[in-house]
């Protein structure tokens, strides 16, 4: 492919400007339609010249300034941020695979899915100034330079031989053959290269002078080669291929730098020039103006994508053109005006066009010729038109109507005005309609006049309606004439008189602009709240909710074919489709814009024409557009459906296909892209992540997808999309990934925690059962040392001595102090009893029992010993209580060993304080001591049993201690003076306490 430097630029530019400035001011060629992306768009530089479509769908285009992907919404620009060998891109081709080579003047660049590896001289390149790149579909990857031909196979760059005979070896083009040979422009012409010899050419010398810049071979076999100085057609002998025979085409010799050439879908070839693009059709060569700037009009390189829409790559960016389905007529075709109302094509062929302020146009398919007040029109602001049974055409106007008499032969044209001094209702005319009975119907502001050909009858709207202006007449079937207006309503008219008809079948917009019948009798009414289909009985409705690009409509046709109804709106045209609707209630409305070549959007009132042919024209307030339904072509091709990223935690995640992903990196996002360069806007989408999803999300245009909090598993995400015609994808993208579960979710782990549960409760078990075992154990234990400790109390030798005393005093007929030792001893008795039925007893109720004992202790031993109490003031001891008999068999081995073997009077004291959850029992005497006492012989004050009482009382506390957990300890010292003398004893006792609740 031929490529233009920029030192060429300004030489086109001026070359350009003279050719536009030589063009007529009043050119009747009709419009095409092209989309233009440029800078604005996101396109990094305004000259393209390569273009290639990979299999991905995605279009890359290359220029002065670097390589482009576009997905029909966004461009990603590569360039040498992303190791593009050089900024100069010539010529882009890829492999089936997906690699992307791209032939730079700075080297040759190979992308890949690990990205970019560029191959210069040193690599094996004759020379990094790179002009064209070609993968064959064998896998080889030709690459033409200014030193000759390089050859990549199995990712190895070699040189050919045939650069030896070549006489150029600047390199240019490449161009397969169907017979599978390889011909190769070159700076003086071709070279046809064997495939099956890469050391065999032939070089055609009728097109050794040219150089060749690029070349195509059309579905019939036919070669085009494009030049520096023109194009030439050569068919190849396949029997001698070194024969072929060439054709100069004259005519596009001249000034024409020949730079693409392409073979549409249709068998046309289109070719690009330096001023120009060129349509072949197989019969005649037609020029296709791409733009009002000249830069648009130097092509760089053309490419058909797989959906049929040709790129075209200029100086001014890349351009877009499919088919001529709307062909666009504006001022600059020749129109008085843009803003266009009633349409009109009359018996003598000729096509009438009414503007809102510029006069009336005439087109008889060549040329527009313009009808102003000047000429005899009534006013320039044309609303409505109508040709009559006998060919008079009429022409409604702001200011009143004008009938035009059109001479059949030279096709001058008369001029007669009528205004409301000649009739009319009013001068406004924004409707005309001729009736069966030849009369025709003139609509207007407040009512309607009816013309029998003498003169006007006049017929107002009801009263409340006398400034609503009639749009819209139909006759229908069953003969009834049916009148929308706008502020009004609709109404029927029977000749007569105006009814009005929204309430009695429920039609509650008051606009009422455009209505039609269809071959089912069916009315269809056009309204500012939609459009209304009514059956006789009931209304159907249409409105943006169900597909209108928007409810503001102004016109309504049905095609020839009964298979469509046009909705013309505010937002653009709209195509209902009857037949599924009619078949099963389907409301299938398809759009028409801009992208489809309808640049006008906006339709208008009265400006809709059906043709003979089923071709539509349609007036807008930009201009006339003219659809073509054999020029139409629909999106056969499915959108290629691509997942572009993954995020996880919303950061850009690399994640090869099945991945493995932690647990705690359940948040994943995809981002995703259905490439549909046809209509981008119109594409949509479902997805589902299978094993989460049970069904396909809503469709919708979002490009992305979140999942958070995903539990582990297997899942496998699925996208698809449709095209433009919503057609959608067989099989969607996927991407399948992995979550594992934390360890203590695993099988293994679920396993081993069983066992290990199991373990635990048998251990639990086991040990509860031990410790009932031993706690009963020492239950039992301390219910035997409770009835030791009671026996310890009540041994028989306290008893009998006590009985001794009582009998002693009864003797010395002491009856008083007798009954008083009784009493304590009973009280005594019964207090030991009570107490040891009890684990713990208040304070109060020891010390009694203690005070008791003490009290037949020293009646018994006759002034023997004292002894002193003391109970801390903070001791509630009504409220705290402890384990019973604690303290007694202290005191008592205070008083039996300590104090009755001391020769003087002795003292024992018993003191109780509180610290925190504690009661310290102090219990001191005056004693001999520990020791002497055990060395002592009986006294005759001394019992003669074995002393049970103290080990009983420390048996006690361990087993309290073991069973409640408890700290109850007592520590006995020996107390001794100055000398070392023992005087006495101190038992210190910490006692936990408990209340009564």
């Amino acid at each position: 492919m031929s490529k233009i430097g920029p030192y060429k630029v300004f030489f086109l530019l001026i070359f350009a400007f003279f050719v536009s400035c030589a063009l007529p001011s009043n050119s009747s060629a009709q419009s095409y339609h092209f989309t233009n992306y440029s800078v604005e768009d996101g396109l990094q530089f305004v000259f393209v010249g390569a273009l290639y479509q990979d299999p991905n769908g995605y279009l890359w285009a290359g220029g002065y300034g670097g390589l482009s992907r576009f997905d029909g919404r966004n461009f990603t620009h590569y360039g040498a941020q992303r190791n593009l060998a050089n900024h100069d891109v010539q010529a882009i081709s890829g492999t089936l695979g997906g690699d992307i080579w791209i032939a730079t003047l700075g080297g040759l660049s190979h992308l890949k899915a690990d990205g970019m590896h560029n191959h210069f001289v040193e690599d094996g390149l004759l020379s990094n100034e790179v002009n064209t790149v070609y993968a064959s579909e064998e896998g080889d990857v030709w690459i033409g330079t200014e030193q000759g031909v390089n050859l990549v196979r199995d990712g190895k760059i070699s040189t050919p031989g045939l650069n030896a005979s070549l006489d150029s070896k600047s390199i240019h083009a490449f161009c397969q053959l169907q017979n599978g040979n390889l011909l190769i422009g070159t700076g003086k012409g071709l070279v046809i290269l064997s495939t099956q010899d890469n050391e065999k050419i032939t070089i055609p010398k009728e097109l050794c002078a040219d150089a060749v810049t690029v070349i195509c071979q059309d579905q019939d076999g036919l070669v085009w080669v494009g030049t520096k100085q023109g194009l030439c057609k050569i068919r190849s002998d396949d029997n001698n291929p070194g024969s072929g025979t060439h054709e100069n085409l004259e005519r596009l010799f001249e000034e024409r730098e020949i730079t693409a050439i392409v073979e549409g879908p249709t068998g046309d070839v289109w070719i690009g020039t330096t001023t120009g693009l060129i349509k072949y059709d197989g019969e005649h060569y037609e020029d296709y103006p791409i733009g009002g700037s000249p830069n648009s009009n130097i092509i760089g390189a053309l490419y058909f994508d797989v959906e049929g829409n040709l790129w075209i790559g200029t100086y001014s960016g890349l351009y877009k053109h499919r088919g001529n389905s709307f062909l666009n007529y504006s001022q600059k075709e020749g129109l008085s005006g843009s803003f266009i109302f009633p349409i009109l094509r009359d018996s003598r062929d000729d096509l009438w066009i009414g503007t809102n302020k510029n006069g009336l146009n005439r087109y008889n398919g060549e040329t527009f010729e313009v009808f102003r007040e000047r000429d005899g029109l009534v006013n320039n602001g044309v609303k409505s038109a109508f040709e009559d049974r006998i060919g008079n055409i009429w022409i409604g106007t702001d200011s009143g109507l004008t009938k035009i008499t059109v001479n059949p032969i030279s096709k001058e044209v008369a001029f007669t005005s009528f205004t409301v001094e000649n009739g009319l209702i009013s001068n406004l005319i924004s409707f005309i309609m001729e009736g069966e009975d030849g009369k025709l119907y003139f609509g207007g502001s407040g009512g309607l006049s009816v013309y029998d050909g003498v003169r006007f009858e006049n017929f107002k709207l009801p009263a409340p309606y006398h400034k609503s202006d009639i749009w819209a007449m139909v006759i229908t079937q069953d003969k009834k004439i049916w009148v929308g207006s706008y502020k009004g309503g609709l109404f029927t008219f029977d000749g007569a008189q105006f009814t009005r008809e929204n309430e009695r079948i429920g039609l509650k917009s008051d606009v009422c602009l455009a209505l039609v019948e269809d071959n089912k009798g069916n009315l269809w009414i056009g309204t500012f709240e939609g459009v209304f289909m009514y059956n006789g009985s009931s209304l159907d409705k249409f409105d943006e909710g169900t597909g209108l690009t928007s409810n503001l409509t102004y016109t309504l046709t049905i095609d020839n074919d009964n298979k469509n109804i046009w909705i013309g709106t505010n937002q653009g045209l709209n195509k209902l489709k009857l037949g599924p609707y009619y078949a099963s209630d389907l409301k299938i409305v398809e759009h028409y814009g801009k992208e489809e070549g309808f640049v006008g959007i906006e339709c208008n009132s009265n400006g809709v024409f059906k043709e003979t042919d089923g071709s539509i024209w349609f007036g807008t307030i930009e201009g006339l557009s003219h659809y073509i339904p054999n020029a139409y072509f629909p999106n056969e091709r499915e959108a290629k459906t691509n997942i572009l990223s993954t995020k996880i935690f919303y950061q850009d995640t690399l994640l090869p296909e099945l991945a493995s992903l932690s647990y705690d990196l359940n948040h994943i996002s995809f981002e995703y892209v259905g490439i549909c360069l046809t209509n981008p806007a119109k594409v949509s989408y479902q997805y589902r992540l299978i094993g989460y999803d049970k069904q396909w999300s809503p469709i919708s245009k979002i490009t992305t997808a979140t999942y958070s909090n995903l539990p582990p598993g297997d899942y496998t995400f699925e996208v698809k999309s449709c095209n433009n015609e919503f057609k959608w994808n067989v099989k969607p993208a996927t991407y399948s990934f992995h979550i594992t579960a934390p360890y203590w979710d695993t099988w293994w782990f679920k396993t081993l925690a069983v066992f290990a549960f199991a373990g635990i409760i048998s251990l639990i078990f086991y040990a509860r059962i031990r410790n009932i075992k031993k706690a009963n154990k020492l239950q039992r234990r301390m219910d035997n040392l409770k009835l030791e400790a009671l026996r310890s109390q009540m041994n028989p030798h306290f008893i009998f001595n006590s009985m001794n005393a009582i009998q002693h005093y009864i003797n010395g007929n002491d009856k008083k102090l007798a009954n008083h030792y009784l009493t304590k001893f009973a009280a005594l008795m019964r207090k030991i009893l009570d107490n040891s039925q009890r684990e713990t007893i208040p304070i109060e109720d020891d010390i009694k029992a203690l005070e008791l004992y003490i009290a037949l202790e020293q009646m018994r031993f006759e002034d023997k010993f004292t002894y002193h109490l003391e109970i801390e003031d903070k001791i509630d001891s009504g409220y705290l209580e402890i384990p019973p008999n604690l303290i007694q068999p202290f005191v008592e081995n205070a008083i039996n060993h300590g104090l009755l073997n001391k020769k003087t009077p002795g003292k024992v004291s018993i003191a109780l304080r509180m610290n925190k959850n504690y009661i310290h029992c102090i219990v001191e005497d005056d004693g001999v001591g520990r020791e002497a006492a055990s060395k002592m012989e009986a006294s005759p004050h001394k019992l003669n049993h074995k002393p049970l009482g103290m080990q009983i009382t420390r048996d006690r506390i361990q087993i309290l201690n073991e069973l409640e957990k408890s700290n109850l300890n007592v520590h006995i010292d020996d107390l001794h003076d100055e000398q070392g003398n023992a005087i006495g004893t101190r038992v210190n006792m910490k006692i936990p306490i408990e209340t009564d609740d």
